[in-house]
């Protein structure tokens, strides 16, 4: 069956083969996370869903980036310098470095546009992780609709737990952070019981 999605931006189809396919490049691929921004302190200063995909085929990431325009969402695509070897992927031994290309679209409405589209293709822990930022997502657009993905209400216990949960399949170092930044949020609600 192929199904066709009509974008307001662009007047681009895109079919259902498309969504597989972008679901299939971002599973094999491509990454779907949680970015933390601190500032001093280790104070939380926000935290932004990201999909992103790198590949030393141009064109493949083109078309990534061809179709998630399709789907309404905002991307941009751009290429590591060969400077930068630990951004490159090793080409045959001798030959040097082949150049990475790299497709990111942040923030809320960005990411969920495509995780809309992708999430029931998505397989594994990608999947499990796609469905814990379309959580966060939908948590903080509740919380302040008008502003980009509710970016300037304050993060709750939920939004926090939430973060957590994503943070435990992304391994990442901000971890204690987030632990502390929850039992502040919880403290004074402890307090008041």
């Amino acid at each position: 069956m192929d199904v066709t999605m009509r974008n307001q931006q662009e007047t681009m189809d895109i079919s259902e083969a498309d969504i597989g396919w972008l679901a299939g490049i971002i599973d094999g691929e491509g990454s779907v996370s949680l970015a933390f921004g601190f500032v001093r302190n280790g104070r939380l200063n926000n935290m932004s869903p990201r999909v992103e995909i790198g590949n030393t085929d141009k064109e493949l990431v083109e078309k990534f980036v061809r179709l998630v325009k399709a789907l309404g969402g905002g991307i941009y695509m751009s290429l590591k310098k060969e400077s930068n070897q630990s951004k490159l992927v090793k080409a045959k031994k001798g030959r040097g470095f082949k150049p990475l290309y790299y497709a990111k679209a942040v923030g809320f409405l960005r990411t969920k546009k495509i995780l809309d589209a992708v999430l029931p293709h998505l397989t594994g822990e990608k999947r499990h992780r796609a469905k814990l930022i379309m959580k966060f997502i939908d948590s903080r657009l509740k919380k302040n609709p008008k502003a980009t993905g509710g970016r300037y209400a304050p993060y709750d216990a939920e939004d926090i737990t939430i973060a957590i949960e994503i943070a435990k399949t992304m391994k990442t170092k901000f971890m204690p952070i987030l632990d502390g930044i929850l039992r502040d949020c919880t403290g004074p609600q402890q307090k008041a019981a």
